[in-house]
């Protein structure tokens, strides 16, 4: 696993590569059928991906709060949700980071792609990096896997 320090967009769009980019999430989806992406990079991600929140809406109430991939045409890279939250209003909860690490793992196999995130669970999932989320994925992950902190 590789930390970086740097703007998550500028480093992915600087990438000369297509990549797996994560964004972190819950398991709520609304009424409208938009998953809840309402803060942190969640927001960023649907601000710059309008129908993101309904792509990622529609495949939670299909198949879970689990790790799914979205192509978008217009885009290079490809989004890979990772569920941290069960619950929008709840801490991240490590046992459903670790399961989403183990999925994005088997994802990056699968497509031979790096894949770049920013610290899951640790902004608005009120999780420590060094001391709780770290040594998950530090015991699992290899160098294609980045992770970008300001």
């Amino acid at each position: 696993m590789i930390e970086q320090r740097g703007d998550f967009w500028q480093i992915v769009d600087a990438l000369d590569k297509p990549v797996i980019i994560c964004v972190t999430t819950n398991g709520v989806v609304k009424k409208s059928g938009d998953l809840v992406m309402g803060k942190g990079i969640a927001l960023q991600f649907a601000k710059r991906f309008p129908g993101l929140p309904l792509l990622l809406g529609e495949k939670v109430a299909l198949y879970g709060n689990i790790v799914h991939l979205i192509i978008t045409p217009d885009y290079r890279h490809t989004i890979a949700s990772f569920p941290t939250k069960h619950n929008w209003r709840d801490d991240s909860s490590l046992s459903l980071i670790e399961k989403s690490a183990m999925l994005l793992e088997q994802l990056v196999t699968e497509h031979n792609k790096n894949a770049y995130l920013t610290r899951p669970g640790c902004g608005n999932g009120n999780l420590s990096w060094e001391q709780q989320v770290k040594p998950i994925l530090e015991k699992r992950w290899n160098d294609r896997f980045h992770i970008i902190t300001n």
